[in-house]
């Protein structure tokens, strides 16, 4: 099965105050290694950022657009392990619902009496 590419991280609205302090041209290159961090492989340690982005203010602009990438990619992995159980694991499980259900038509929905232990 091909995986399916991400094509989207979220901007939040809340961090409009803090982009707007920033000047433009720094929060465009922040804007821009966030693109790059999100089609990368390896995903960056603050270490590894503060050497590539020595700015501050661009660091800063990075490090809230990076707050969305990371919660992308962490769903989209999720996603993957959600799937990767397959329709397998949704048959079964269904399958099971409906031997429930033929049991409670077949004692006429009550719950079956337990037998005593002997």
């Amino acid at each position: 099965m091909a995986k399916k590419k991400v094509y989207w991280f979220p901007l939040y609205m809340q961090n409009q105050g803090a982009i707007e302090e920033i000047d433009d041209a720094k929060v465009g290159k922040a804007l821009k290694a966030a693109m790059r961090y999100f089609n990368s492989k390896q995903r960056s340690t603050d270490e590894a950022i503060e050497e590539r982005i020595p700015d501050l203010e661009t660091r800063i602009a990075f490090r809230i657009f990076r707050q969305g990438v990371d919660e992308t990619l962490e769903y989209r992995e999720k996603a993957r392990e959600w799937g990767a159980t397959g329709p397998e694991a949704k048959k079964e499980k269904a399958k099971q619902a409906a031997a429930a259900d033929e049991m409670m038509e077949k004692y006429g929905g009550e719950e079956p009496e337990m037998l005593p232990y002997k």
